[in-house]
């Protein structure tokens, strides 16, 4: 009997953690260096999602997760460019497929580049301008400066941008709220939804277009 009890304990516990889905590979962190706000950064990882977060330090921490080795991640100053602090993963020093880029960095920087070559992006809470792609992958964007995001393949939600944002993928959808400036918005294939934006630009290569609540210009071409 008691046998039978371990047994039907044991299958509980094993639906459960099938029903809560994969845990999250832990995320290996190295210390904080210090990075004046109005840092200009240069941001890759040739193979996999790259997040970015901003926070009240003048600090930069860099963090990996799916991949064991944190000395995957490189931060380092280049030659010939003062003031930029690149920050990539190794590809020759890394063990994972697809290992993760995590950054906290403080708000006031400017991203100049930020680069995946397949994977998504997810950026929160950085005011300095920002200019971000992937081949292919979803990009995220909320509580940001200035953005221009493109994607090969995937979605873009932006939302809370206060300087003007221009957002651009071959195939997707784009959904983009509260911009505080211009919008300049298209996609070769999906559908747009826009809405409480300073002004629009809009096109549609192969889907429609819904916007709301413009204050300014407008110019919108769709082909639903």
């Amino acid at each position: 009997m008691r046998a039978r009890a371990i047994t039907i304990t044991t299958l509980i516990l094993a639906i459960s953690a099938w029903a809560a889905g994969p845990t999250a590979p832990p995320v290996r962190w190295q210390n904080e260096q210090a990075l004046p706000p109005g840092s200009r950064l240069a941001i890759s990882n040739d193979s996999g999602p790259i997040s970015v977060t901003g926070w009240d330090k003048d600090t930069l921490q860099a963090g990996i997760a799916g991949e064991r080795d944190l000395a995957a991640v490189k931060v380092y100053q280049q030659q010939g460019r003062p003031g930029l602090t690149m920050i990539s993963v190794n590809p020759t020093g890394r063990h994972s497929d697809e290992p993760h880029l995590i950054l906290k960095v403080p708000r006031g920087v400017i991203i100049e580049s930020l680069h995946s070559g397949s994977g998504d992006i997810d950026i929160s809470g950085v005011k300095g301008s920002i200019s971000a792609n992937t081949g292919s992958g979803t990009m995220k964007i909320s509580n940001v400066g200035s953005i221009t995001a493109q994607t090969g393949s995937g979605d873009i939600i932006a939302s809370s941008i206060t300087g003007d944002a221009s957002l651009q993928t071959a195939s997707g959808d784009i959904r983009a709220s509260a911009v505080s400036g211009r919008a300049s918005v298209f996609t070769g294939s999906g559908e747009v939804r826009v809405e409480n934006v300073g002004s629009l630009s809009a096109k549609n290569a192969s889907g429609s277009i819904v916007a709301r609540s413009i204050e300014g210009s407008d110019s919108i071409q769709d082909n639903s």
